[in-house]
């Protein structure tokens, strides 16, 4: 994902990418240098997130799914009740439990 802190400009068409770089078949470093210019670690106003593959749930997470999914279930008029908002916080200690038993990843 691309962010940009300046005046939006407009879109790129993939398109429009593959014909800017000036090759048949352009390689990742050549779309990035139309993308971002060509020193891309200069003062630049673009950020490149980068997501990491999540982990396979485990037979046991799967199992867990099962039952804790019609309790959590049970929570949610109370959460939105008492909080105003339905879900946790992935950070947050309860958080983390319910990643673990179940693997939201």
């Amino acid at each position: 994902m691309l962010e940009k802190k300046k005046k939006f400009r407009g879109w790129w068409a993939r398109s429009e990418v593959l014909k800017a770089t000036g090759k048949e078949n352009p390689t990742a470093d050549d779309v990035l240098d139309v993308l971002m210019g060509r020193d891309q670690y200069s003062d630049t106003d673009y950020l490149v997130h980068r997501y990491d593959e999540p982990a396979a749930r485990t037979m046991l997470q799967r199992f867990n799914f099962i039952w804790f999914m019609p309790l959590y279930l049970l929570t949610v008029p109370f959460q939105w009740l008492i909080r105003g908002q339905v879900g946790v916080n992935r950070n947050s200690r309860m958080g983390r439990i319910f990643d673990a038993i179940v693997g939201f990843n």
